[in-house]
């Protein structure tokens, strides 16, 4: 029986090491859908991928529309995907769009991770093109969360920030409420 089962897998490592060397392009696609079901639609499913809009709701503050956009690049080489803890880790990156209480449009980089079936879900955003206000604005810096086909549905904390055209100050030793963003895939 253990020769039989040796045998297996000496035959499976030779033909992966084939598909690798033939294919290589094909090889790294079919690892990366194994590997993060939720980038790819075989059968027409939706993806994590994608464009979402939504709504942010503040405890406490006026709610607020917010788009994202979550792209997943395609593994380069396998040498870089084993080297690239992230990747590893379900790596995404994307860009968001939410306007501030004063309706200017403030755009963010995004970043986050997801498990591989995209039941547990992290976002990381800073913002890029924050304005000048004369009044503290909320300011999210990471959502929690869950996939679950057409909706997106996460949860974080927010904090006060004031910019003023030169730099920012945070609202030390304010306590951080709640904030809940309900997005649906467009």
């Amino acid at each position: 029986m253990k020769r039989i089962i040796g045998r297996f897998v000496g035959v499976s490592a030779v033909v992966c090491f084939v598909a690798a060397a033939l294919f290589p392009e094909t090889f790294r696609y079919a690892i990366d859908v194994f590997a993060f079901p939720w980038a790819h639609s075989l059968r027409g499913e939706p993806t994590l991928t994608g464009r979402w809009r939504g709504q942010a709701q503040f405890e406490g503050r006026t709610s607020r529309e917010m788009n994202l956009e979550i792209e997943r690049n395609q593994l380069v080489s396998l040498r870089k995907w084993i080297g690239d803890r992230n990747s590893l880790h379900g790596s995404f990156t994307g860009r968001a769009e939410m306007p501030d209480e004063t309706g200017n449009l403030i755009r963010y980089e995004l970043w986050g991770s997801a498990n591989r079936n995209g039941s547990e879900v992290s976002i990381k955003l800073s913002p890029t093109n924050t304005q000048p206000s004369p009044k503290s604005q909320p300011m999210i810096q990471e959502l929690n969360g869950s996939w679950k086909g057409t909706r997106l549905e996460l949860g974080g904390k927010y904090t006060m920030v004031l910019y003023d055209g030169v730099g920012s100050r945070l609202d030390v030793g304010q306590p951080t409420p709640p904030v809940v963003v309900l997005l649906t895939r467009q």
